[in-house]
C-alpha cells in the first residue's frame, strides 16, 4: 500500500514538474517514465511488477513514435497535415499583407501562457520632449481656448477660422519627419494632442485626427517614387493640403471584394498620351473629402491587356488624385450623428490619371491593402481611441465636479449611493482607457505594429466612450440634455457611435478582428503551422509542420498542467516582475494564472475549429474579450507603476483589477459553456475552473470610497483626467465648474454645520438659509461669505440653456420641412 502511495506520489510530483517547465523534450518523459517504472517494479510484488513495466514498455515504444521524427510523422503528422490541409486552412494574400505590416509586442505572451512583464516595464513612461510640450501649452492650448463647440454644432460647420489656426500652426505635419519641414512628434505627442483637444471638441480634433491616422506622409515615404516625396512631403508639413483617404466603397469596406477598379490603358493627360488608369468608383463615408484637395483612393487594379508586362500587374492599389481632377466629385456630404466635420461621399467615373500618380507608380501596385492597414493601424491604435480618451477624460472631469457641485434635498449628488455607483465605474472607465492609451503610444513608438492591441483599443475604447457619456449624462440629467452655448456634453454624446462605427465596426472588430489576427501574428507557432500547407513540395511541408506542430503540443501539454496548477493554488506561485510591492503582487500572477487559461482555450478553438473559427464570431468575440482584459488590467498595473505606486490610488487600481479579474472568469465561463465541441466542455472546465469561479465585483464600499475620492480637486483627480483641456475662467462653460467645485470644496464643512443646526431645529428649511444661519450664530460672516460664493458659482454651473423659441435653426431640419411641403 505505501509503495502504491509512494509511486503516486512520484509520479504526480513528476509530472507536475515535467510540465510547468515550458516545452517538455518528449525524450525526458521517456526517461521518466521508465524510471518511474523502475521504482513500481522494486516496490510492487513481482506478478504486479512485470504487468505494470510491459504496460510501460508498451507506452515508451508509444512515447518513442512520438519521439523520432520519420516514425511519428509517418504514423501521426502526415494524416493530420492531409486532413487539416484538405479543409483550406491557409492565410490569405490580404491577410498576410495585414500581418507584414504589424509586428507584435508584449501581448504575445498571453497567447503562450507567459505574459512578458519585463517587456511590458521595459516599454517608457510617457515623457514628452520639450518641443512637444511647448507645442501642447502653446497652439494646442490656445486651439482648445478659441474653439466654440456650440458654434460648431448648432451651425453644422467648423468655423473658417478654426482651419486656419489649424492650418497655419502646421497640425498636418505633426507626423511628417523634419526633413521635409515636418514636426516629427512622437506617437505619444500626437496621441496626448487627439486627447486634449477633443475633451473640448470632437469635430475640431478631426482636424488633426486625419493627418495622425489616415495620412500618407508615411506611404510616400516608404513606398512612393522621389518626385511624390519631393512635392508631397513638404505640402502636407506646410498645411498646404488637406488629405482626404477614400477606402470604403458603397458595398461596404469589404476590400477582399471592392467594386471600385482602375484598368490599365492608354489616355491623355496634360495634351499627351501617356500610360495610365481609368477609374470608376464609388466610395461613401469619406471624412474630409468635402473639404479636401487631395485624395487618396483605394481601387482594384487591373491589367487586361498586360501593358505593365509585369508580374505584378493587379491587386488593390493606392493612387493620389487632386481632388479638382476632372470626373472627380467631391460636391456632396454626409451629417454623421449630426457633427458638424467635413464628411462626405467621393465618386468618379471614367476618371483617367496617370501611372506616376499611383503611391510608388508601377512598383506600388498590388501593394495598396498594406499600406492600408499601415495607416489604419494607428488610426485604430491612437488616432480613434485618443479621441475617446479626451471624450472620456472630459465626462469624467465635468461628471465628478458637477456631482459635488449639484445639491438635492440639502446634500451634494456625489452623496448618493446611485450617483457614487455611476462616478466610480466612470472613474474606473477613465482610469483604464488612459492606462491603454500610454501603454499603445509607447508601444507604437517603440517600433511595434501589434494588430491585436489596435483592435483592443479601437473596440474597448470606443465602448468606454459611449458608457462614459452615458453615465455623464445620467448625472447630469436635464443639465446635459438640454443643449446651449453652455452644453458640454452632448457634442461627445452624439460622437460616441461614430467612434464604434468607423474603420471596421466594433461587432466586426470584435467577433472577427481582434482574437484571429492576435492569434496569427502573436501566437508563437500557429502562423508557422499553416504556411508550411503552402509548401509546393508536401514532403518539406509535413517535415516543417511536424517540427513545429511538435513545439506546439508540448507547449499546449505544458499549459494544460500548468493551468491546472495555477487554478488549483489561485496562482500562488507564479513569477512577478522585479521591484513590484506586495500590494500588487498578487494581480500580477492573476493575470499570468488567466494568460495560461486564455492559452489553452486559443489552442483548443485552433485544434478543434480551426477550418470553421471566421463562423465563430460568438466564441471568437468572448476570446477577444479575455484577451482585451488582460492587456487592459496589464496595462493599469503598467499606468500604477510609471506613476510610482502612489497610495492615494490605490483604490482605483483595485477597482479596475477586481472588476476586470471578474469579467475575464465570466468570459471564460461563457466560452467554455458555448463551447461547440461539447465532449471537451467538461476538460475545459476541469483544468480552467477545477475549484469554479471566485473572483467577486468590486464592494459597494470601495465603490463608494472612488467616488468620494475623485469629487474634490486633488492630485487623484488631476492624474485621471490625463491630457484633458482644462479652463479655470469662470466664463467658460467647463471653467465655471472648475471653479463652483473649489468652492464647493470650501463651504462642504460650513454646509455641514448648518445641516445639524437644521436637524436640531435651530434653522428652518427656507430660500435663504444662509441669512437664517448668520443671524443665529450658526454660521460666521466669513463662512456665510463662502457658503455664498459657493451657491452664487454652483448656480451658475448647473443653470440650463433657454431660447425664444423657433431661435435655433437646423439644416436638416429645414430641408426636411421643404421635402414635405413638395
Amino acid at each position: 500500500m505505501y509503495g502504491l502511495e509512494y509511486f503516486v506520489l512520484l509520479f504526480s510530483v513528476g509530472t507536475t514538474l515535467l510540465f510547468l517547465r515550458y516545452q517538455v523534450p518528449a525524450l525526458l518523459w521517456g526517461f521518466f517514465i521508465l524510471s518511474v517504472a523502475a521504482v513500481w517494479f522494486r516496490i510492487a510484488d513481482t506478478t504486479t511488477g512485470y504487468i505494470f513495466l510491459g504496460a510501460t514498455l508498451i507506452g515508451v515504444v508509444l512515447i518513442g513514435s512520438m519521439i523520432i521524427p520519420p516514425v511519428r510523422r509517418f504514423l501521426f503528422t502526415q494524416r493530420i497535415f492531409n486532413r487539416v490541409k484538405l479543409h483550406n486552412v491557409h492565410i490569405s494574400s490580404l491577410e498576410k499583407q495585414a500581418l507584414s505590416a504589424g509586428e507584435a509586442g508584449f501581448e504575445a505572451g498571453y497567447f503562450a501562457g507567459t505574459p512578458d512583464w519585463n517587456a511590458l516595464h521595459n516599454l517608457p513612461a510617457q515623457q514628452l520632449s520639450e518641443k512637444e510640450n511647448a507645442f501642447i501649452n502653446g497652439p494646442i492650448e490656445e486651439y482648445c481656448k478659441i474653439i466654440d463647440d456650440w458654434d460648431i454644432r448648432s451651425n453644422r460647420r467648423i468655423p473658417d477660422a478654426v482651419w486656419k489656426f489649424a492650418e497655419e500652426h502646421r497640425f498636418s505635419g505633426l507626423r511628417v519627419g523634419e526633413k521635409w519641414g515636418g514636426a516629427d512628434f512622437s506617437f505619444q505627442a500626437q496621441s496626448s494632442i487627439l486627447s486634449k483637444v477633443a475633451s473640448r471638441s470632437i469635430d475640431s480634433s478631426i482636424l488633426i485626427e486625419l493627418p495622425t491616422s489616415l495620412y500618407p506622409d508615411e506611404l510616400i515615404e516608404e513606398y512612393g517614387t522621389d518626385k511624390q516625396k519631393n512635392y508631397y512631403l513638404p505640402r502636407l508639413a506646410e498645411g498646404k493640403e488637406i488629405v482626404s483617404f477614400a477606402v470604403t466603397g458603397a458595398q461596404g469596406s469589404d476590400v477582399g471584394s471592392m467594386p471600385d477598379t482602375g484598368v490599365v490603358e492608354y489616355g491623355t493627360h496634360e495634351g499627351k498620351e501617356v500610360l495610365g488608369l481609368t477609374l470608376n468608383f464609388n466610395k461613401r463615408f469619406i471624412t474630409l473629402a468635402p473639404k479636401a484637395s487631395l485624395i487618396v483612393l483605394a481601387f482594384s487594379l487591373s491589367d487586361p491587356n498586360n501593358h505593365l508586362k509585369s508580374e505584378q500587374n493587379s491587386g488593390i492599389t493606392l493612387a493620389l488624385i487632386p481632388a479638382n481632377h476632372p470626373g472627380v466629385d467631391t460636391s456632396k456630404r454626409h451629417y454623421p450623428a449630426g457633427l458638424a466635420f467635413p464628411h462626405g461621399p467621393v465618386t468618379g467615373k471614367d476618371v483617367f490619371i496617370p501611372m506616376e500618380w499611383v503611391i510608388g507608380a508601377e512598383t506600388g501596385i498590388g501593394l495598396g491593402w498594406k499600406m492600408i492597414i499601415q495607416c489604419l493601424f494607428v488610426g485604430r491604435c491612437l488616432a480613434i481611441p485618443s479621441i475617446s480618451v479626451g471624450a472620456i477624460t472630459s465626462a469624467f472631469r465635468t461628471t465628478t465636479a458637477y456631482a459635488a457641485v449639484r445639491r438635492q434635498f440639502g446634500l451634494s449628488l456625489n452623496t448618493f449611493e446611485g450617483v457614487q455607483s455611476a462616478v466610480s465605474e466612470l472613474t474606473e472607465l477613465t482610469y483604464k482607457a488612459e492606462s491603454a492609451r500610454l501603454v499603445a503610444a509607447a508601444l507604437v513608438d517603440s517600433g511595434k505594429r501589434p494588430l491585436a492591441v489596435s483592435a483592443i483599443m479601437k473596440y474597448k475604447l470606443t465602448e468606454y466612450s459611449g458608457y462614459a457619456t452615458n453615465h455623464a449624462l445620467d448625472v447630469h440629467a436635464g443639465r446635459g440634455i438640454c443643449d446651449g452655448p453652455s452644453n458640454y456634453l452632448l457634442s461627445a454624446y452624439n460622437a460616441a457611435p461614430i467612434g464604434v462605427t468607423v474603420e471596421g465596426s466594433n461587432i466586426v472588430t470584435r467577433s472577427v478582428i481582434t482574437f484571429a489576427q492576435g492569434v496569427l501574428q502573436g501566437h508563437p507557432f500557429l502562423r508557422q503551422e499553416i504556411e508550411s500547407f503552402e509548401h509546393d513540395d508536401s514532403t518539406k511541408g509535413i517535415i516543417e509542420f511536424d517540427t513545429v506542430l511538435a513545439k506546439h503540443v508540448s507547449l499546449f501539454l505544458s499549459n494544460c498542467t500548468r493551468s491546472l496548477f495555477g487554478n488549483l493554488t489561485f496562482g500562488i506561485l507564479s513569477t512577478v516582475p522585479k521591484g513590484v510591492p506586495t500590494s500588487v503582487a498578487h494581480w500580477y500572477k492573476q493575470i499570468s494564472r488567466y494568460s495560461i487559461s486564455f492559452s489553452v482555450l486559443s489552442d483548443m478553438t485552433i485544434l478543434l475549429l480551426s477550418a470553421s473559427l471566421k463562423k465563430q464570431q460568438k466564441l471568437s468575440g468572448r476570446l477577444a474579450d479575455v484577451l482585451s482584459e488582460l492587456y487592459l488590467l496589464s496595462a493599469v498595473l503598467k499606468r500604477y507603476k510609471d506613476d510610482g505606486y502612489p497610495d492615494a490610488d490605490y483604490p482605483i487600481v483595485q477597482q479596475c483589477m477586481e472588476n476586470g479579474l471578474h469579467r475575464i472568469e465570466a468570459d471564460l465561463q461563457s466560452a467554455i459553456a458555448n463551447f461547440p465541441q461539447r465532449a471537451v466542455r467538461p476538460f475545459l472546465h476541469l483544468i480552467i475552473f477545477p475549484l469554479g469561479a471566485w473572483k467577486k465585483t468590486a464592494s459597494d464600499t470601495l465603490s463608494n470610497d472612488v467616488a468620494q475620492l475623485v469629487s474634490k480637486p486633488g492630485p487623484v483627480r488631476d492624474r485621471l483626467s490625463g491630457y484633458s483641456y482644462i479652463s479655470n475662467d469662470p466664463e467658460d462653460k467647463t471653467g465655471r465648474l472648475e471653479v463652483a467645485l473649489e468652492l464647493a470644496t470650501q463651504a462642504d464643512p460650513i454646509y455641514k454645520k448648518m445641516r445639524a443646526a437644521t436637524r436640531e431645529g435651530i434653522l428652518i428649511r427656507k430660500q435663504d438659509q444662509i441669512t437664517d444661519a448668520l443671524e443665529k450664530d450658526v454660521i460666521s460672516p466669513t463662512e456665510a461669505q463662502i457658503v455664498q460664493k459657493a451657491a452664487t458659482a454652483a448656480a451658475k454651473a448647473v443653470a440650463v440653456d433657454s431660447c425664444e423659441q423657433d431661435s435655433y435653426s437646423n439644416p436638416l431640419d429645414d430641408s426636411l420641412v421643404e421635402r414635405n411641403k413638395k
